[in-house]
C-alpha cells in the first residue's frame, strides 16, 4: 500500500510541476484561465497524463488496480474497516475537483478520444473486476474486487462529462462508502468469530 501510494503520488506531483512550469501558478481559478491558450499542446497532455495516472494508481483505477486486492485482503480488519470505505473515494473525488476545477471544459470535454477510451476501459474494468470478485474463495479479497468494480462506476460516470454522470458519480460515492464501510465491518465481525474468512470455513455460519 505504501509503495504503490507512493508511487501513484509521485507521478501526481510531477503532473502538478509540470502545470506549475506550463502556467506559473498552482491556483486552481489561475490554472483555468490559462489552459484554453494551452490546448492541444503536448506539455499540457503530459502534465494531464502524469496527474490522471498518479490518481487513477492511487484509486486503483482499471487496469492499475493489482495492487488494492493484495493490501486490503492482507490488512488487519480493523485497519480495513477504516481504509476501504474512504481511501479511493477521496482520490475519486479529487480527480473531480480537478475535472471540474480548471481541467473541464478545456481538456476533458474536448478529449473525445481519451475521453472515450476511459469510459471504455471503466466498463471493462467494472465486468473483469465483478467476474474476478466471483472467483474469489476469501470474503475480504472478494469484497476488494467489489471496490475495483465501484471505482469504474465512478470514473465512467465523472468521464461522461454531462450532468447524469457527475450527479451519478457524487451519489455513488457517498453510496459505496457506506456500503464498504457495511460489508467490512460485517467481514470483520465473522472474522471475529470464525477465525477467518475462507468460504470453505463459513459452513453453517447462519448457525
Amino acid at each position: 500500500y505504501i509503495i504503490m501510494g507512493s508511487i501513484g503520488a509521485s507521478f501526481y506531483l510531477l503532473g502538478v510541476g509540470y502545470l506549475y512550469l506550463l502556467t506559473g501558478t498552482l491556483n486552481m481559478a489561475d490554472i483555468a484561465r490559462f489552459l484554453p491558450a494551452l490546448q492541444g499542446s503536448f506539455a499540457l497532455g503530459t502534465a494531464m497524463a502524469f496527474i490522471l495516472i498518479g490518481l487513477w494508481i492511487k484509486m486503483a483505477f482499471f487496469p492499475l488496480h493489482g495492487w488494492l486486492p493484495m493490501a486490503y485482503s492482507q490488512a488487519p480488519n480493523g485497519a480495513a474497516v477504516m481504509i476501504a470505505p474512504l481511501m479511493t473515494k477521496v482520490t475519486v473525488y479529487l480527480m473531480l475537483r480537478l475535472m471540474f476545477s480548471f481541467i473541464a471544459p478545456g481538456f476533458a470535454m474536448y478529449e473525445t478520444d481519451l475521453q472515450s477510451v476511459i469510459v471504455w476501459a471503466a466498463a471493462i474494468g467494472i465486468i473483469c473486476a465483478s467476474a474476478l470478485a466471483l472467483g474469489q474463495r476469501d470474503l475480504k479479497r472478494m469484497l476488494t474486487y467489489i471496490i475495483v468494480a465501484e471505482v469504474g462506476y465512478m470514473v465512467g460516470g465523472a468521464w461522461l462529462v454531462n450532468e447524469p454522470g457527475m450527479t451519478g458519480t457524487v451519489l455513488h460515492i457517498v453510496n459505496d462508502a457506506l456500503m464498504t464501510l457495511c460489508l467490512m465491518l460485517a467481514a470483520a465481525a465473522i472474522a471475529y468469530r470464525t477465525g477467518g474468512l475462507k468460504f470453505e470455513n463459513l459452513t453453517n455460519l447462519y448457525k
